[in-house]
């Protein structure tokens, strides 16, 4: 297990407004862990739209299935605070987020961000290429939109979850079915 991310799936609604009929976008947000090599959604927390990524984080860490042991946790500065890194750390990650442009690394009470920046500057090149799978992550919310559609169908609020749900499960097997389909 590798890497976190984070994507938003929506609802389009019509909203009565004073002069016009506008569209109103309802967006369901999904904070999930991926396997990176084999594209595998492991866990996964749903929440509204203005919940930043990186409240969730610890969440996400705690629902990882029992039999997996994580090895990297790949994420972007959103996931550099010293909460976000000792989440990864207490589950036996090292974690190998990305950096803030101006990062130092001088903050003394930051014990896990001045290891990681730390890394990055003296090791630049082994430092991008253990983090080059970040973008895997991405790449499977991207294959979720292309099969699925990011367009939710429902109009309440569980529905959505539900339906979000579906679509990660699908996914899941999806990917299996395609891995097994791949070694016969």
């Amino acid at each position: 297990m590798d890497v976190r991310a984070v994507a938003q799936f929506r609802v389009a609604r019509s909203v009565d407004c004073m002069f016009a009929l506008r569209a109103k976008e309802i967006w369901v947000k999904v904070h999930a862990t991926i396997e990176v090599d084999e594209f595998l959604v492991l866990s996964y927390e749903l929440t509204a739209s203005n919940v930043h990524e990186s409240q969730m984080f610890c969440d996400v860490w705690k629902k990882l299935p029992e039999n997996v042991a994580p090895i990297r946790s790949l994420a972007d500065a959103a996931y550099s605070g010293e909460a976000g890194l000792a989440a990864a750390r207490l589950h036996g990650a090292t974690p190998l987020h990305s950096l803030k442009k101006n990062a130092k690394g001088l903050m003394e009470h930051r014990v896990n961000y001045n290891k990681l920046v730390h890394f990055a500057k003296q090791f630049p090149k082994r430092f991008a290429v253990s983090a080059a799978k970040r973008n895997h992550a991405e790449t499977v919310f991207s294959m979720i939109g292309n099969l699925f559609d990011y367009r939710l169908k429902c109009r309440k609020s569980d529905s959505r979850k539900n339906e979000v749900t579906c679509k990660l499960v699908m996914f899941n097997i999806h990917q299996l079915a395609m891995t097994s389909n791949c070694r016969s």
